[in-house]
């Protein structure tokens, strides 16, 4: 039982024993019952009042239904969600720059061309020779093991001297109709331009037919040109 309702009972209690006191005093005009005795029924009567309702009280809670308790739920505390990154702005680059591109265009130059034909000039080696006459004539006709003189007039067209301590005619293939060595030593110095006769003693072999031999005008280390002879011998 509520507290609120407490206090009337024991002020309705209270009143009612007084009631009851009062009632006897007038009813049996029996004389005043002695104040201790009255004080002590009196509280007596408040006791098992105040028991009294204190038991009501206690059933009345007992009996109230028990409210089931509700937690409060508590605030759950949310994940933080991580900075987003803020993009850099990069700066804008600057429109490019348009170059015009020069356009070529082909002109064409007419070139006179000339149909006459250049003749080159020989620029003169130092050392050269150019073969002016050969004695016999080629295809000459001899007699087998006849005795003859074989004469090779060369021309310097060089622009270098011929030393006659270097200059030699030397025999390089063929039939060998010479009857002594294979060289012939220049007998002189020829200066460019000049012509030079070498004479070289043979013999013509001994059986007919068609021969010929080859020679080269030398010195140590270079050539100067070659020259052939070729005759036909008759039985």
């Amino acid at each position: 039982m509520p507290r609120s309702r407490l206090f009337p009972l024991l002020t309705l209690t209270v009143l009612l024993a007084s009631v009851a006191s009062g009632c006897g005093i007038l009813g049996g005009g029996e004389p005043t019952p002695d104040p201790l005795a009255f004080q002590a029924t009196l509280n007596a009567a408040a006791t098992e009042a105040v028991s009294t309702i204190q038991a009501q009280f206690t059933q009345t809670e007992q009996a109230r239904p028990t409210e089931p308790f509700v937690p409060i739920p508590s605030a759950t505390p949310q994940p933080t969600q991580p900075p987003t990154a803020t993009p850099e702005i990069s700066p804008t680059p600057p429109p490019p720059t348009w170059t015009p591109v020069p356009i070529f265009t082909n002109t064409f130059t007419a070139t006179a061309t000339s149909n006459a034909t250049a003749t080159p000039t020989a620029t003169p080696s130092p050392y050269s020779c150019a073969v002016v006459k050969v004695e016999p004539k080629a295809g000459s006709k001899l007699p087998y093991r006849a005795d003859f003189d074989a004469r090779f007039t060369l021309k310097n067209n060089g622009s270098k001297d011929w030393l006659a301590a270097n200059v030699d005619l030397k025999y390089v293939s063929g039939e060998k109709m010479q009857k002594y060595a294979d060289a012939v030593d220049l007998g002189k110095d020829v200066k460019p331009g000049e012509e030079y006769t070498f004479v070289v003693d043979m013999l013509a072999p001994d059986n007919a037919g068609s021969y010929k031999a080859t020679w080269n005008l030398v010195d140590s280390s270079n050539v100067y040109c070659s020259v052939t002879i070729e005759i036909q011998v008759t039985r």
